[in-house]
């Protein structure tokens, strides 16, 4: 199986952390109100330093959160698995698992 061709959110998450090159603990902590679409921005309030970092967001990355945001499964968790739960570090790392290595 291909990335792209995966329709899951610990996929959509992986492709993100691809995109940003950000800390998979940020990703999965990734909260709606930090995304500013106008800026193509996400800020990490506090990263694991606890400085604050503003990302800034390339075309694909702005296209794959508004595809999420179409079908928003909670109303402040970017990469939710059931509303009020984000996905966890295991679903990002099974998927992994389930992509060729090239």
């Amino acid at each position: 199986c291909k990335l792209g061709e995966v329709d899951d959110m610990a996929a959509a998450a992986l492709r993100f952390n691809l995109m940003t090159t950000t800390r998979t603990s940020d990703i999965i902590g990734a909260s709606w109100r930090d995304i500013d679409f106008a800026a193509c921005t996400w800020t990490i309030k506090r990263t694991k330093n606890g400085d604050q970092l503003i990302v800034p967001l390339c075309k694909q990355a702005i296209t794959l959160l508004r595809a999420l945001e179409a079908r928003q499964i909670d109303d402040e968790i970017v990469f939710a698995r059931a509303p009020g739960q984000r996905i966890g570090h295991q679903a990002m790392l099974r998927m992994l698992e389930r992509i060729p290595v090239i």
